[in-house]
């Protein structure tokens, strides 16, 4: 994940990241977002999160990923699920993406859905 000023244009990022062989994928469907990958659909070797820093995506990645090193439990949970997705969903990105939402959703905000469950920042 790469971070940009709060209403900063993100073109001259994405342009220097083309320039290094990163591939502009646009928002795909995620508000406040810009993808860019390298490597082919097939062997992606790089997926960079183009965000604004400090906003929401920022926060609940960041949120995430802190639990995930915090709890070795939740963390193999999180391995075993993408291990199972990648052998259901083969090459399907977006099942296997869809197929880790309700997970994530419940590492950041509990099965009751409230933000109680995040991590302090």
């Amino acid at each position: 994940m790469a971070g940009c000023a709060h209403g900063a244009s993100v073109r001259p990022y994405i342009e220097v990241c083309a320039a290094i062989g990163y591939e502009p994928r646009g928002a795909q469907g995620v508000a406040g977002r810009e993808l860019l990958v390298r490597g082919s659909d097939l062997a992606r070797t790089h997926h960079l999160n183009l965000v604004e820093m400090e906003g929401i995506f920022w926060h609940e990645h960041l949120d995430f990923r802190n639990r995930l090193r915090a709890d070795s439990a939740l963390a193999a949970s999180y391995a075993t699920l993408k291990r199972d997705l990648v052998m259901r969903h083969g090459g399907d990105r977006g099942a296997y993406t869809s197929g880790k939402a309700s997970f994530v959703a419940a590492a950041l905000y509990g099965a009751d859905g409230r933000a109680a469950g995040r991590m302090a920042r």
